[in-house]
């Protein structure tokens, strides 16, 4: 299974994701004229690794979520479920929740080595941005965006 399609299976596997974004997680574009909240996510890079016995047989993929929400404190509040399912959840009193990532996601599963968060960042679309819903009234949203390193067998 692609890892960008297990993160999102394993993502909608989760109500405290699902709570806040129902299953408005979609591949690399937002539908034309989206229901907010929505998250679109994309490998934006991918490197496999290699040691002078040649592929190791781990690769790295740089998996970008973007969050977007007419309301600021719950683009945030999406960000950090998703941040804590994918990372794990320090303060979690569940151990399984705490551990620092998941050791597989999806199914069939993806064996997991670790997951990282490299930066995270916000942003507003607004009318003077030309982010319009399929040509129809502006749409005027606020965004949270991280990226994912996620280093997995494959």
């Amino acid at each position: 299974m692609p890892i960008e399609s297990a993160v999102r299976q394993f993502l909608l596997a989760s109500t405290a994701v699902t709570d806040l974004v129902g299953v408005r997680i979609y591949p690399v574009t937002l539908p034309r004229a989206p229901e907010y909240p929505a998250v679109r996510y994309a490998v934006i890079s991918k490197v496999r690794d290699v040691a002078f016995g040649g592929y190791t047989g781990l690769c790295m993929a740089r998996v970008q979520v973007d969050i977007f929400s007419p309301q600021y404190d719950q683009a945030k509040a999406i960000m950090d479920a998703m941040r804590k399912r994918l990372c794990g959840d320090p303060d979690s009193a569940d151990p399984a929740v705490k551990l620092p990532w998941p050791a597989a996601i999806g199914s069939p599963a993806v064996d997991v080595q670790g997951i990282f968060v490299d930066g995270e960042d916000d942003g507003y679309e607004g009318a003077d941005d030309g982010f319009d819903a399929g040509g129809k009234q502006p749409v005027e949203v606020y965004s949270t965006s991280a990226d994912f390193l996620i280093w997995h067998k494959g």
